[in-house]
């Protein structure tokens, strides 16, 4: 966090130019309305700078490069685990850049945003917003990213997300992240995975669904309450605990769940 760089030697990852934008529209949204503005204006360079080089990587399909995304393991071709964080993170910094009266650039990252959006739809769509868009790589809990909070749910996505979910169930009721035959998952089976469909079919009107799935993550606490990165075959807590981001993701569905649902970034003004 001091700017030095990665502690190891796993790659960059474009994702977050995606989460942060998201994160601060989501933060402005419920802040309180006397002074937000001068705080968004203190977090806006990092904004403005996320945003740009989101904009800037985008290729003449309007994708993303190749790069490692959430699993932490590259692609040769563009990933919907970045695709879709940087279309909710352009159409999230446009949306600021607005309201803050900065148009040329809410127009620029629009732009971006519209150009991504058609990629994902000519490429991801298609194929069910499998990992990559080769379609070599098998489903990816990353497709549940197109839907709210994150994004405004395409026509195509609630058969996409059924689909993806039967792929990735395991016995003990969880998902892997994926079925890239190049990777192996087993039957271990990771929370923040299974916690993405929670939130989307909540987020999404099908909420027996993702109440259902967010039992099962619940039930999977260990004896102090904490809940686990990862549950083995047999249904016990593994591997790190607590994992924040599960932790994060169930409070997201709740609030779903809940009488004022948080809302994707829209995908234009007016």
């Amino acid at each position: 966090m001091d700017g030095s760089g990665p502690p190891d030697t796993r790659p960059w990852q474009l994702d977050a130019n995606g989460w942060v934008p998201w994160a601060t529209w989501q933060w402005y949204r419920t802040a309180p309305a006397a002074d937000r503005a001068e705080r968004l204006r203190v977090l806006y360079p990092a904004i403005l700078k996320a945003a740009d080089f989101a904009a800037a990587s985008l290729d003449g399909e309007g994708l993303p490069p190749a790069s490692p995304d959430y699993w932490e393991l590259p692609t040769d071709t563009a990933n919907i685990g970045t695709a879709a964080p940087l279309l909710s993170g352009l159409r999230a910094a446009a949306d600021l850049a607005a309201g803050l009266g900065r148009q040329q650039e809410a127009a620029r990252w629009t732009e971006a945003a519209g150009r991504l959006e058609r990629g994902i739809a000519k490429r991801f769509a298609p194929l069910g917003y499998q990992r990559t868009v080769d379609g070599l790589h098998g489903h990816d809990s990353a497709a549940a990213f197109m839907a709210p909070p994150f994004n405004e749910a395409p026509a195509g996505l609630p058969g996409a997300l059924d689909t993806t979910y039967r792929e990735l169930l395991r016995p003990n009721g969880g998902l892997v992240p994926g079925s890239d035959p190049d990777t192996r998952w087993g039957n271990i089976t990771w929370t923040a995975s299974t916690s993405f469909f929670a939130l989307a079919w909540s987020s999404t009107g099908e909420r027996a669904k993702g109440s259902a799935v967010l039992d099962w993550v619940l039930a999977q606490r260990n004896v102090l309450g904490e809940l686990p990165e990862t549950v083995d075959a047999q249904g016990l807590p593994k591997a790190v605990v607590p994992l924040g981001w599960t932790d994060a993701l169930v409070l997201l569905t709740l609030v779903q769940l809940g009488d004022a649902p948080l809302a994707a970034p829209p995908a234009s003004r007016g």
